[in-house]
C-alpha cells in the first residue's frame, strides 16, 4: 500500500512540475555561423532536468544543456553537440525531468547561404562571337542590338541579392549597386550602362543573404579567382582593331582585324608624331591626318556578331608611326597602330651615297653601253691651262665616305659603301 501511494503522489506531482514550468528558446531560427542560441528556463521546485534537442520524430540528438538538480537555468548555445556542429533542419528543444518532457520548442537550425544555382549572363540579342555563358557582350548605343545585360538564376531560398559592377584594376571598384528581395526559385536581374560608359570588361559580383545572417559572394575580391564562386563578366565593346603585322613598306597590302557591332564604319589614317595637340586620356590617339589616304566608309552590318578583316594599301608615306582610326555611327572611335619602316639601306638611292664622284654604279653603266670605271681609271680636268691632278673612282669614293661619315675620311680598311667601285 505504501508503494502505491507513492507512485500516486508522483502522478499527481508530475502535472504540476509540467504546469509550473517554462521553456524560452530565441531566436526560433538559429544560424549558428552568426550567432549563439539563447535558452531559459524554469521550474517551480528544484530538480534535476536537463535541456535536450531532439528530433521531430522525438528521436534524441544530444544534451544541450546536460541534467543537474536546479530551478533556474540560462545558456548560450553555439550549435554543436559532443563538439560536433548539428546539421542544418528543423528539431524540438525539449526541458526534461528524467524521461517526463516539462516543456519544448521548436527550432530551426540554418547555416546555409542562399546559392544562386544555373547562373548565367546574356542579353536578348544573338551572342557575340566568343560568349559564354559567364560571358556576354553589350554595347549601350540605343540601337535596341545588346543594350542590356540579363542575369538569370535559381534562388535556392528567398533572400536578398545584391548586385555590384565592379571595374577591375588591382582590386574590384564598385561604380553601380543594386539590392533587390527575392523570394526562391527562377528570378532574373538587370544591368544596363550608361552609354557614356568606357569599353572594357566589368565584373558582376553578386553577394546572397537571408535573414539569419547566411550570405555568400559570387565573384572574387582580388586576384586569387579561384577561391570564390565564379560571377558573371559584361564586355562593353567599343572598336577593337588591330593590324596582323607590326609594320608595312609604302605600298603593301595590310589587314585590319576589327571585332564591333557597329553597322558601319569610317577609316582615317593619321601619323602620329607631328601633331600639336596633347591627349591625356589613355583610350584616345592624336596624329596628321594622311592625305594620301582619303576616308572611307564601310559597310558592316554582316559581320555585327563575329570579327572581320579589312584590307587596305600602305600609301606611299615616309617612315614612322601611323594608326587607323576607325568611327562608328554612334561616335565609338577605335585605333589601329602600325608602322611605315624604311626602305631597305641603299635599295632606292646611290646619288647620295657617291656625292664625291657622281657617277653610277657598274651595274647602271653597265646597262648603259658605257665603259666601266675601274681603280686604275683616271679623269683630266682643264683649270686655266693647266691640268689638275687627276681623280680616280676610288679616290673620289673615299671623298664620299668622308662625308657621310661622322668619323672623317675613310681608310683603306673601310668597308666599300659607295655603289660605283
Amino acid at each position: 500500500m505504501r508503494r502505491l501511494g507513492l507512485i500516486v503522489v508522483a502522478l499527481l506531482a508530475a502535472p504540476s512540475a509540467a504546469h509550473a514550468a517554462t521553456l524560452t528558446v530565441r531566436p526560433a531560427a538559429f544560424s549558428p555561423a552568426h550567432a549563439r542560441l539563447s535558452v531559459s528556463a524554469s521550474v517551480s521546485v528544484a530538480q534535476q532536468v536537463g535541456v535536450q534537442l531532439a528530433r521531430r520524430d522525438g528521436r534524441s540528438v544530444g544534451w544541450i544543456v546536460a541534467p543537474s538538480r536546479r530551478r533556474f537555468l540560462t545558456v548560450g548555445w553555439n550549435g554543436r553537440i559532443d563538439g560536433k556542429r548539428v546539421h542544418d533542419g528543423r528539431y524540438v528543444v525539449r526541458l526534461l525531468y528524467r524521461s517526463a518532457v516539462l516543456a519544448e520548442q521548436p527550432l530551426t537550425i540554418d547555416a546555409t547561404a542562399p546559392a544562386l544555382h544555373n547562373l548565367r549572363i546574356g542579353t536578348r540579342s544573338p551572342r557575340f562571337d566568343g560568349d559564354t555563358q559567364l560571358l556576354t557582350t553589350v554595347s549601350p548605343n540605343g540601337d535596341g542590338l545588346r543594350d542590356v545585360a540579363r542575369i538569370r538564376f535559381r534562388l535556392s531560398e528567398p533572400a536578398t541579392v545584391k548586385l555590384e559592377v565592379t571595374r577591375t584594376v588591382k582590386v574590384p571598384h564598385t561604380i553601380v549597386t543594386a539590392t533587390k528581395q527575392f523570394e526562391a526559385g527562377p528570378q532574373t536581374m538587370y544591368w544596363r550602362p550608361k552609354p557614356t560608359m568606357n569599353p572594357r570588361t566589368y565584373l558582376l559580383r553578386m553577394t546572397t543573404s537571408d535573414s539569419l545572417g547566411n550570405r555568400t559572394t559570387y565573384g572574387a575580391e582580388n586576384a586569387f579567382v579561384g577561391r570564390a564562386p565564379r560571377a558573371p563578366v559584361v564586355r562593353i565593346q567599343g572598336i577593337d582593331a588591330g593590324f596582323t603585322r607590326q609594320s608595312y613598306l609604302p605600298g603593301q597590302n595590310a589587314i585590319i582585324k576589327v571585332a564591333t557591332d557597329a553597322p558601319s564604319l569610317t577609316l582615317r589614317m593619321f601619323q602620329s608624331g607631328p601633331e600639336r595637340d596633347i591627349v591625356y586620356a589613355d583610350n584616345q590617339m592624336a596624329g596628321v591626318e594622311v592625305p594620301s589616304f582619303p576616308a572611307q566608309t564601310i559597310d558592316w552590318s554582316l559581320w555585327r556578331r563575329t570579327p572581320g578583316q579589312i584590307q587596305i594599301t600602305i600609301p606611299n608615306v615616309p617612315s614612322g608611326l601611323y594608326f587607323v582610326q576607325l568611327g562608328a555611327p554612334d561616335g565609338r572611335v577605335g585605333y589601329a597602330v602600325f608602322v611605315v619602316r624604311p626602305s631597305p639601306l641603299g635599295a632606292t638611292s646611290w646619288s647620295a651615297r657617291c656625292a664625291g664622284c657622281r657617277r653610277p654604279p657598274r651595274s647602271l653603266a653597265r646597262s648603259a653601253g658605257r665603259p666601266t670605271s675601274t681603280a686604275s681609271s683616271s679623269s683630266w680636268s682643264s683649270a686655266g691651262g693647266r691640268s689638275s691632278r687627276p681623280t680616280t673612282s676610288s679616290s673620289c669614293c673615299a671623298r664620299a665616305r668622308s662625308l657621310s661619315s661622322p668619323r672623317g675620311p675613310a681608310t683603306s680598311r673601310s668597308p666599300r659603301t659607295c655603289a660605283c667601285r
